[in-house]
């Protein structure tokens, strides 16, 4: 309880067990709100607390210490137990009372006191001494808890019951984010000032609360083990939410009616189990970013007629869905990959006009058709930057995609598909300045010149000269490139010229494809002039390759970055270089050919046999000295 004492002074009285050496508490000399904002930035006399018998301790009013304001509200110190509350539920990974907070406290010590670290027309912001509190002082109210912040500790932050945090009232943000909390979500509701809420990267599980404040902006609360269906809650009632993130729960069941939601841009409720129709009222939404995918809606797609005019992400994948009702040609990235979509959903998207649509993802569909129909792509969404259609029944001439001019599209995706046709990369990457990631592996695509038997890919069909590593200017700048299982003649020396692209990371050429010699290229061969390679990937298994890695090609010498080579089920042979077995940081894949000699006797080498087996004259030394055989 707390008496007046004189006009400048106010005394506070605790229990017979006070101290001398209590901490003092800070209060304004007026008390007069309509003052308040001439006296705020005065000096505050220091108060001790009283004896129980009502006089001052030594230090007390009479020395009129003074410090810079530093105003209490009447719960501050009640916000400091319960914030002791939660520390004392905190344990170690393994279960220890390691004491992850050591800053917090002691009891009974004010929360709000640290340094000042910015002062705004609104008040003024304290971060705490207390690890990840954060302090502000109003004009009205005085110091308040306003925001508690903790992430990604280590070691991370263990407590089954954060129920002492709904006593912080007066909280605006609270992120505990990437940790490993879990039980019940806090009681949100008794925070009627909660601003920004984020608990994403727990454990939490359970229902959601079934009362969110008015007050929020945001809401994450992803990656956790939340369950139940979100009914039940007035979530969608929140009329001044921004942003709301649910997304990998474990959240059921159909979808509420959101046109409450007037001031929401940012949607996620991917990768939970949500089921039937696309939530309603979402058509009437201003979102900017909504993801929707890997759930279990069904139905068709009706694209949002009032979307915002800026960058608009869609991503419906992974779902049931089977129409596509209307489209807002303000949407950039559209991702419908992954569910019931049938033939017709060519149709309307060729026939619209995406100036804006930058990415088009329609692969995992059920197409089935012929590729002719996407002909007028580069007129219906002429700034294509990325375009997906793996694996959707797609047949047809590879040359609907060779003929067409787009000018900004960077990743082109036709794998998996019934695509046929004589094979040039030279017309493929004509019109397309910027195309880095060409996947067309998995068709029928041929390497066979029209009208004759010369090979596209070692002679220019005007000169029947030998290609260059001058004609592979046309594709400088691939990044990415995967030709594997089709039925291409591919010359050793064109091998040999592409891997000396400097920008080159990814490339595929196995299976199904013939190699003329058949012969492993010449690797020592290459001379890197510009800058060094940046290969990571390298397939060239199933060719029926011949002949020898050469002990001189010492793997990070030629390919610094290389981190997979395949040459499995080839007919390569004699014995393996002595660096073969010391490579770091490389996955090399050998089985299935004929090399001989003895493996080493070395970690690397006898906890993974797999990348040796199928050669016959391929021993292991054993513990004794004899060989094994694989």
């Amino acid at each position: 309880m707390w008496r007046r004492q004189s006009t400048d002074s106010v005394v506070f009285t605790r229990g017979e067990d006070a101290g001398r050496d209590s901490e003092a508490l800070i209060v304004p000399f007026l008390f007069l709100r309509s003052h308040w904002t001439s006296y705020r930035r005065q000096y505050q006399t220091v108060i001790r607390w009283a004896e129980p018998g009502g006089v001052p301790t030594p230090g007390g009013v009479a020395a009129e210490e003074t410090e810079p304001y530093h105003i209490p509200y009447p719960g501050l110190v009640s916000d400091g137990e319960s914030l002791l509350k939660f520390k004392a539920t905190v344990v170690n990974v393994d279960g220890s009372n390691l004491d992850l907070l050591s800053s917090w406290g002691p009891s009974g010590k004010d929360p709000c006191n640290g340094n000042v670290s910015d002062d705004t027309a609104f008040g003024t912001r304290m971060e705490s001494s207390w690890q990840g509190l954060y302090c502000f002082n109003s004009s009205r109210a005085g110091w308040e808890v306003s925001e508690l912040q903790l992430s990604l500790s280590i070691p991370p932050l263990v407590s089954s019951d954060v129920s002492a945090l709904s006593e912080l009232t007066k909280l605006q943000n609270l992120y505990l984010t990437n940790m490993m909390l879990s039980g019940a979500l806090p009681d949100v509701g008794k925070m009627e000032t909660l601003t920004n809420l984020d608990l994403s990267g727990n454990r939490f599980n359970g229902s959601l609360p079934q009362r969110f404040p008015s007050s929020l902006l945001q809401i994450k609360l992803s990656n956790n083990s939340l369950s139940g269906d979100v009914h039940d809650t007035n979530l969608f009632t929140l009329q001044s939410l921004v942003t709301l993130n649910l997304s990998e729960n474990n959240l059921t069941g159909t979808f509420p009616d959101m046109s409450g939601l007037q001031r929401l841009t940012e949607f996620d409720i991917s990768q939970n189990g949500f089921e039937g129709l696309l939530p309603s009222g979402i058509t009437n939404l201003s979102l900017v970013y909504c993801n929707m995918s890997v759930n279990r809606f069904s139905g068709s797609v009706r694209l949002p007629g009032a979307w915002s005019d800026y960058a608009v992400t869609l991503d419906l994948s992974r779902n049931r869905l089977d129409a596509l009702l209307s489209i807002r040609s303000g949407v950039s990235r559209l991702d419908l990959s992954s569910n019931h979509l049938t033939y017709e959903v060519l149709g309307d998207i060729c026939t619209s006009n995406f100036t804006s649509l930058r990415e088009l993802h329609l692969g995992d569909n059920n197409l089935q058709g012929d590729a002719s129909i996407l002909s007028a792509l580069n007129y219906s969404c002429p700034n294509l930057e990325v375009l997906d259609l793996r694996n959707s029944g797609l047949s047809g001439s590879i040359d609907i995609f060779a003929n067409q001019t787009m000018s900004f599209l960077k990743t082109l995706d036709l794998s998996g598909n019934s695509l046929r046709g004589s094979l040039s990369l030279a017309r493929m990457f004509a019109g397309k300045p910027y195309l880095q990631e060409l996947w067309l592996q998995n068709n029928f695509l041929t390497g066979e010149q029209q009208g004759g038997s010369v090979d596209i890919w070692t002679f220019d069909s005007r000169s029947d000269a030998i290609i260059t590593s001058e004609s592979l200017s046309s594709y400088a700048n691939i990044t990415s490139l995967d030709l594997s299982s089709n039925q291409l003649t591919i010359e050793t020396s064109w091998i040999e010229q592409i891997l000396k692209i400097s920008a080159l990371r990814y490339l595929d050429l196995s299976s199904g494809n013939q190699v003329i010699p058949g012969v492993l290229p010449n690797l020592t061969s290459l001379k890197f002039t510009a800058s060094p390679t940046s290969l990571e990937f390298l397939g060239l298994r199933s060719l029926q390759l011949t002949g020898s890695i050469p002990p001189l090609f010492i793997i990070r010498d030629f390919f610094p970055s290389l981190k997979t080579l395949d040459l499995s089920n080839n007919s390569l042979q004699g014995s393996l270089p002595n660096w073969f077995w010391y490579v770091q940081g490389v996955e090399v894949n050998i089985s299935g050919n004929r090399f001989s000699g003895k493996l080493p006797s070395i970690p690397s080498v006898l906890l993974n046999t797999q990348p040796f087996l199928g050669n016959d004259k391929l021993c292991l030394s054993g513990p004794l000295g004899k060989a094994r055989e694989f």
